[in-house]
């Protein structure tokens, strides 16, 4: 993370992140970083639909067609959040952490967006009979080992 943060200042990129499985994990960890305050904006921690309806303001036509696992509900986080926060780079985190079922989808199943006003990337991770701990973690080290594809 010591390393994205000062990329990212060195750059004089901002980033603010959407998170709803991981619940703040990525936030919480970047500004655990001396020096974040000059590139980290802030965060949503957008755990129910309602939050991501009423304050994201994600179409709830996404939410009823694709349910809120799913890569499009991640692109209207990601750009949505841009659009409020106006940083450079935002990361939105949507999946099922488990142990049950959410939207008949399988648990394990997340999808990451990673934007930039010129960029989109989405990762599709399925990450099997992990703690819900352990998935979290997982997802942010996906996103620190593709990041930089897009910035």
């Amino acid at each position: 993370m010591e390393k994205l943060v000062q990329y990212l200042i060195d750059k004089n990129l901002t980033i603010s992140t959407c998170e709803s499985f991981t619940g703040g994990l990525f936030a919480n960890l970047i500004t655990d970083i001396p020096n974040s305050s000059k590139t980290f904006k802030g965060a949503f921690i957008c755990y129910s639909n309602d939050f991501k309806k009423d304050i994201i303001k994600v179409n709830d036509r996404i939410i009823k067609k694709y349910g809120v696992v799913s890569k499009q509900c991640a692109i209207e986080l990601a750009k949505n959040t841009q659009k409020i926060t106006k940083t450079d780079v935002v990361i939105s985190f949507t999946g099922n952490a488990g142990p049950g079922s959410l939207e008949d989808k399988e648990v394990g199943l997340a999808y990451i967006c990673m934007c930039t006003f010129e960029k989109i990337i989405i990762l599709k991770i399925r990450q099997l009979n992990l703690s819900r701990v352990e998935f979290k973690k997982n997802a942010v080290k996906e996103v620190l080992m593709n990041i930089y594809s897009i910035i």
